[in-house]
């Protein structure tokens, strides 16, 4: 993003009221219309009935102008934050070109996560995730003996 636009945004004037710019728009527009029949010979009353037939209707037109100006100002943001993002990507891949040193230990630094991360969920899926590899394994029991809440021990095959 080039410095002038960086100020555009920040300076930005106060947005245009779009309803009122619409209503202006629609108005010359049919004001145009009758002007061009009535130069034509035809009455000023009739014309300007005929004018608004021919629009149609004027609250959906205003909706649509709506609709099209919103979807303006979202791709407008959109933009302005891709390129902001850009331009953070473009400091950050000079500031690591211009320290090595700290690169190359960032780059360790998350290589080692990922493989600790990796190793960590390989364990997990392996030994809580999947089921265990026999049939109706949810039905697997445990015995043992108790002779007290406290004291309890697994049960031998002698007993």
């Amino acid at each position: 993003m080039s410095l002038m636009a960086g100020f555009k945004r920040v300076f930005r004037l106060p947005a245009p009221n779009v309803d009122r710019e619409i209503d202006e728009e629609l108005t010359f527009h049919i004001e145009e219309h009758v002007r061009e029949l009535v130069a034509g010979g035809m009455d000023p009353d009739s014309a300007r009935s005929q004018v608004e037939r021919s629009f149609g209707d004027m609250s959906a037109i205003r909706r649509e102008s709506k609709s099209i100006q919103q979807r303006i100002a979202q791709r407008i943001e959109r933009r302005d934050t891709i390129a902001s993002y850009l331009q953070d990507a473009r400091f950050a891949l000079r500031m690591l070109r211009k320290h090595p040193t700290f690169t190359v230990v960032a780059v360790l630094t998350i290589g080692l996560g990922l493989g600790a991360t990796t190793a960590i969920f390989s364990v997990v899926d392996g030994v809580l995730l999947k089921p265990l590899p026999y049939p109706e394994s949810d039905r697997l029991v445990r015995i043992y003996m108790q002779n007290s809440p406290t004291n309890r021990w697994g049960l031998s095959v002698a007993d």
